[in-house]
């Protein structure tokens, strides 16, 4: 049971307290003990904040973790839908189908900490020099990586992940080594470079590469029958996109596109008389088209 703010051996509790029906609440208590802590109830938080000498596991069934002590001996488990915030310290972390969410300062994970293509890492960018995340080692796993920005977090570069080790091969999805990303920085496109390899050697690292200009599209009229579609050259990785009604799915690339020395351009025949629309696109840099 729960004496004294501690729960012991909870695999063998016969009565008191029963952590499968908690549902919001936070235990500053020590977990101690083996066996298998479960945390069920599917809009519940728990929060622990003590500092627990637990050597089982702590499985996310259902419902939301927040760490914010210590339970350095154990591995916890996160099951689909389900969210583990907090800058506590765990031994292990296995996400399936799960939201990471550090916040207020590092997730420290002493060993791996592994997710899979179906889960989410959401880490800030900040100007402060402990890093989201610390790892033993760090297996991204094909997993999604959300970035959200802070104000004031200067221009980097940031350490998303401070890790022993990468495991060789791994990557965010999208997001091989050296490739790009677009973000909205500070209210402006900017693009910056994701490594697996950032100093000191196993860090993952996203380094600023340059602020976006978008460029004009322009539209001159080239025959008596013909108008043009231009737009410069710089910077790279642009698409004109036509549409006959401002419907979203009806969005698509037209014929060929003209490349001179400066410009893309694109000739329109204005003989059906149609009226249509234009836009220009960016596509990211670790994308093909």
């Amino acid at each position: 049971g729960a004496k004294d703010g501690r729960w012991s051996n909870p695999t063998n509790w016969a009565g008191g307290i029963n952590p499968r029906q908690l549902d919001s609440l936070e235990f500053p208590g020590e977990l101690q003990g083996t066996g298998t802590f479960r945390k069920l109830g599917q809009g519940g938080t728990l929060v622990l904040s003590g500092n627990s000498p637990f050597s089982g596991n702590i499985d996310l069934i259902a419902g939301r973790l927040e760490l914010t002590g210590s339970a350095s001996n154990s591995l916890v488990t996160l099951a689909p839908a389900t969210t583990l915030a907090g800058h506590g310290e765990i031994r292990s972390l296995v996400a399936s189908g799960a939201v990471v969410r550090p916040s207020g300062g590092t997730l420290r994970v002493g060993e791996g900490f592994t997710l899979d293509s179906f889960s989410r890492l959401e880490v800030p960018l900040r100007s402060v020099v402990d890093p989201p995340v610390r790892a033993g080692t760090f297996n991204p796993g094909q997993a999604v990586l959300q970035l959200e920005y802070e104000e004031n977090a200067g221009d980097g570069p940031f350490t998303l992940v401070a890790a022993d080790e990468v495991a060789p091969g791994t990557a965010f999805a999208g997001l091989l080594e050296g490739q790009t990303l677009l973000l909205i920085y500070s209210g402006t496109p900017t693009e910056f470079r994701v490594s697996y390899a950032g100093d000191p050697g196993h860090h993952v690292v996203l380094t600023k590469i340059r602020v976006i200009t978008p460029p004009s599209l322009r539209m001159r009229r080239s025959t008596p029958g013909e108008i043009t579609i231009e737009w410069p050259l710089d910077p790279a990785g642009f698409y004109v996109e036509v549409t006959p009604q401002l419907d979203p799915a009806t969005w698509h690339q037209p014929g060929s596109i003209h490349i001179t020395t400066t410009t893309n351009n694109y000739c329109v025949d204005l003989a059906n008389g149609d009226s249509r629309y234009y836009r220009l696109v960016r596509l990211p840099a670790n994308l093909s088209r």
